[in-house]
């Protein structure tokens, strides 16, 4: 038969020094906080798709259909215009009144300066003739 085989170890020598180094107590590791540059492009492209869509709503809004208010069938019953008063007659006057009082005027101022001129001439004949019959010799 065949035996199995035991391990033993030796024990270590209690008055020999540790082998292993004292262990020191470092503080722990903080990771820093980074920024990847793909996390960059991806919020670039989510705010420019966000704005492509409030502009592609909005387009929407503006071609939405918007139909006319609904036409109301009630006949029509036409108001009657509104009179105003008679209008009150104005006095009118024609040109030809006041050239016509004008021209009496004158006429009178004309009558009256041939008449004067009139007196005046035969004034002047009588003066003549009476000179004339004067000084001619009797015959």
């Amino acid at each position: 038969m065949e035996q199995t085989r035991h391990f033993k170890a030796q024990p270590l020598p209690s008055d020999s020094p540790d082998c292993l180094p004292p262990r020191h107590n470092y503080p722990l590791t903080r990771p820093k906080p980074f920024t990847l540059k793909t996390d960059l492009r991806g919020e670039k492209y989510q705010h420019s798709f966000r704005e492509r869509l409030r502009e592609l709503s909005d387009r929407e809004k503006e071609n939405q259909f918007r139909a006319q208010p609904v036409p109301s069938f009630d006949p029509e019953i036409p108001k009657k215009p509104v009179v105003p008063p008679p209008t009150k007659p104005v006095e009118f006057f024609f040109l030809t009144d006041i050239r016509l009082e004008e021209r009496k005027i004158f006429d009178e101022q004309r009558k009256l300066r041939d008449m004067v001129d009139n007196a005046l001439k035969e004034q002047k004949q009588r003066e003549e003739m009476a000179k004339g019959r004067n000084s001619s010799p009797t015959l």
